[in-house]
């Protein structure tokens, strides 16, 4: 019995190392493919085409990361449950921990954890926070120096990465709280993209402000009003796609 215990205990730390380190990869991995992927998507393409690209840069990014975290609590009961613990009862107040934790996770991070250590820093900071759950576990003191050495190699260079202008189409490239935003320069324009780069969020046209894309349908906002406007708040200017159209047709 007690060697059943340990050898669940060790699939129990290597789901939490793998969790850790594909954690750890999920903001280098959507930052990859960012400086990558917006090749694609200069010019007119299919949406089934960018649909299908989201979902694989979903795919490399989370599932990795998903799969063991999956893993963890029905291993941490399977544990609990060697001790001689009622499974019923054990599994009960794992998962409840599990909602609370997943509750306060979903309230914390966008209001506090975001804003003050920006999405970068807070995957980093998960990766060390299940590597050193995995020193908890640990009894062998050797391996525990070993596991502690890990997660401060991944603390230092996870924090040590900084958004770079390798690609010669970047022109300018910051991570904010929230994401990381780069300007690529094509030969007609500039496109304001983030995080993995799957999508346009706005374009500066360099030959007038017609886009060629969506934002040029609010030439026609006036129309839509009953009461013909005499003026309009935009809220994230980005690269003024919306304005420069509207001061093109003398909208307002």
């Amino acid at each position: 019995q007690k060697a059943k215990k340990e050898d669940v205990k060790i699939e129990l730390i290597k789901a939490l190392v793998f969790a850790s380190l594909a954690t750890w990869l999920i903001p280098f991995a959507i930052k990859y493919l960012g400086s990558q992927f917006p090749v694609f998507f200069q010019g007119d393409i299919p949406n089934i085409a960018v649909v299908l690209f989201m979902y694989i840069a979903a795919l490399v990014t989370l599932l990795p990361a998903g799969i063991f975290y999956g893993l963890v609590s029905p291993l941490i009961i399977e544990v609990l449950g060697r001790n001689g613990e009622h499974p019923g009862s054990t599994a009960g107040r794992v998962y409840a921990v599990s909602t609370v934790g997943s509750i306060v996770g979903s309230v914390l991070t966008p209001i506090v954890f975001y804003p003050s250590i920006g999405s970068h820093a807070l995957f980093i900071a998960t990766s060390v926070l299940m590597m050193s759950l995995v020193l908890i576990i640990l009894e062998n003191n050797r391996l525990r120096y070993i596991f502690l050495l890990l997660a401060i190699i991944l603390l230092a260079m996870g924090l040590n990465f900084k958004p770079n202008l390798e690609n010669s189409k970047i022109v300018y490239a910051k991570e904010t709280p929230y994401q990381v935003i780069r300007v690529f320069e094509s030969e007609t324009q500039f496109d304001v993209i983030y995080n993995e780069g799957l999508g346009v969020q706005s374009v500066y046209p360099k030959n007038g402000p017609w886009t060629g894309r969506y934002w040029d349908w609010m030439a026609m906002t006036p129309m839509i009003s009953t009461k013909f406007p005499q003026s309009a708040t935009v809220i994230g200017f980005a690269g003024g796609a919306v304005p420069r159209i509207w001061d093109e047709v003398d909208a307002f």
